[in-house]
């Protein structure tokens, strides 16, 4: 770890490098979940990839004028299987979307071959408003 640095310090090197750190898990969390948002004139359709998630471990949810999707994973650990490597334990990742003029009333997702569809429909558009003051 410390071989760049112009002196040496074989202490320090000792510490990181004696595989003490070498026995700790730390979970693997998946940070990419690739999404298009196409604006039609009716609705919007977000589309999402998550492949290997299990459509009881995903969640869309509305606050506002924002979507938000968000999908976990969690392995169950109970099992007596002897690993070499053991990566795919947990994941999780979410992404948000502000939709202006969403109707939260009709909103649909479907999963087909680990892709997310969701199309939400528009509500009809506010048009700006100037109220005279009497």
């Amino acid at each position: 770890m410390f071989g760049l640095i112009p002196f040496e310090n074989k202490e320090m090197d000792s510490i990181f490098n004696d595989g003490f750190f070498d026995g700790f898990k730390f979970p693997q969390v998946h940070q990419d979940m690739k999404c298009d948002v196409e604006d039609t004139e009716k609705s919007y359709i977000v589309t999402a990839e998550v492949a290997g998630f299990d459509k009881n471990d995903i969640k869309v949810s509305t606050k506002d004028d924002v979507l938000t999707i968000a999908v976990e994973h969690k392995e169950d650990t109970k099992d007596d299987k002897k690993y070499l490597c053991h990566e795919r334990s947990y994941s999780k990742v979410s992404r948000s979307f502000r939709l202006p003029n969403m109707n939260k009333q009709d909103i649909k997702a479907n999963l087909k071959d680990g892709i997310l569809t969701i199309t939400v429909n528009k509500d009809e558009k506010q048009e700006d408003k100037y109220i005279a003051i009497e």
